[in-house]
């Protein structure tokens, strides 16, 4: 089911079976993102650590679930394997909070923690047009306005579907929920409500200005899931009208004919969705998180220290597509044992799509206004001309 804390692939499949394919997308690459992990290696051949996750493989709801769904000995090891712990809901909650709280200039906008218990529970506030306008900014700005999870694993700082650290946990009501993404949806929920083509077109803005990156293929695989499925679920809730389902009760998005665009062009909620998937799959990142590049294709020690260009940089003197050529014998290299070839690895490549350069503003490195938003029903291929490729980047010591 759709709707349930561990997304079915099956349905993933049978319904939006591009955007399943978007969401396996490793751009660095060109090919899909891979296992980075031993945890599956037993159900053998394309199991291993750099074989690509493809949708033969987990199209059996059974192979791929979240933290909360894995047995206890899985939980243990992937603990020992990689430091895999999940932040409990109120924690995030709480952190989120700070974040805000120094964006709009006063605490406590989007929920209340409760005293009583520490603040493990809260009670979810409306979102006003007041708040704005006491701090200075636009509903918009928060829209568009980048957040970064790092090391996300299943992206609980950015999507709240669910508390990942309760075993008993349940879906979390949009409304409620208290996610960075969670929070932007909120608010373009509270400021477009008669729209649903114009809610669609900020819902893409809010993902555009939402990353994170992960290691392990399958967490990373289960949080692409869940920002994409966090955009239907903020969508049903802001329009109800367009829920359809089967006999069985799970959703259809089939013909959905949600409104016309500017140009009177008929727009349909799955074309929406799957342009969702496309920028859920640049946004949400295969990394390690310690030297930049795919894991397990660098044992180089590299020194942050010397690190001037911060997380989007461009020190590695590749292009993403000499890299995209690269990567590949690199991977098979290494799956052989061979750590000769290319010991720097391969650096993880990053999107930014709001970028531009003023020409007078090079030799300082500014970024100037963002580009204007291209034709929503257009091809991807118009989106990457008006935003950036860098390289996550480090210097090696």
């Amino acid at each position: 089911m759709a709707n349930e804390v561990d997304i079915s692939e099956r349905w993933l499949l049978e319904v939006c079976p591009k955007a399943l394919d978007a969401l396996l997308e490793d751009h660095t690459t060109g090919a899909n993102i891979y296992w980075a992990s031993e945890s599956y290696a037993e159900r053998g051949e394309g199991f291993g650590f750099f074989d690509q996750i493809t949708v033969d493989k987990i199209k059996d709801d059974d192979i791929i679930k979240p933290r909360v769904r894995k047995d206890a000995d899985e939980q243990s090891r992937r603990v020992k394997d990689k430091a895999e712990v999940f932040t409990p809901a109120w924690i995030c909650n709480a952190q989120n909070n700070l974040v805000d709280d120094a964006w709009f200039g006063v605490a406590n906008v989007f929920n209340t923690p409760n005293e009583a218990d520490g603040g493990r529970t809260w009670t979810s506030n409306q979102v006003t047009a007041e708040v704005f306008e006491q701090a200075g900014k636009t509903w918009e700005e928060y829209v568009n306005d980048p957040r970064l999870e790092i090391t996300c694993g299943e992206a609980p700082y950015l999507m709240n579907r669910f508390d990942v650290a309760d075993p008993n946990a349940g879906l979390i009501p949009p409304s409620e929920r208290i996610g960075m993404l969670d929070r932007k949806l909120r608010v373009v929920s509270a400021f477009v409500k008669e729209d649903p083509v114009l809610w669609m077109s900020y819902a893409k803005k809010a993902l555009k200005a939402t990353y994170g990156f992960e290691w392990q293929g399958d967490s990373l695989l289960l949080a692409r899931e869940a920002m994409f499925m966090t955009v239907i679920e903020f969508f049903l809730e802001a329009f109800p009208q367009f829920e359809k389902r089967n006999k069985k009760g799970e959703l259809r998005f089939n013909g959905i004919l949600i409104g016309t665009d500017e140009k009177g062009k008929k727009s349909y909620l799955l074309t929406h969705l799957n342009k969702c998937a496309y920028y859920v799959s640049w946004n949400l990142w295969q990394m390690d998180g310690l030297k930049f590049v795919l894991p397990g294709t660098s044992d180089l020690v590299y020194d942050t220290k010397k690190n001037d260009g911060g997380l989007f940089g461009e020190e590695f003197g590749d292009t993403p597509d000499s890299v995209k050529a690269l990567s590949q014998k690199v991977i098979e290299a290494r799956s052989k044992g061979d750590k000769s070839f290319r010991p720097e690895g391969i650096p993880a490549v990053i999107s930014y799509w709001n970028y531009k350069q003023d020409k007078d503003d090079k030799a300082n490195n500014e970024i100037a206004e963002p580009l204007e938003e291209a034709e929503e029903d257009s091809e991807n291929k118009q989106d990457d001309k008006k935003r950036k490729i860098f390289f996550a980047s480090l210097t090696s010591k």
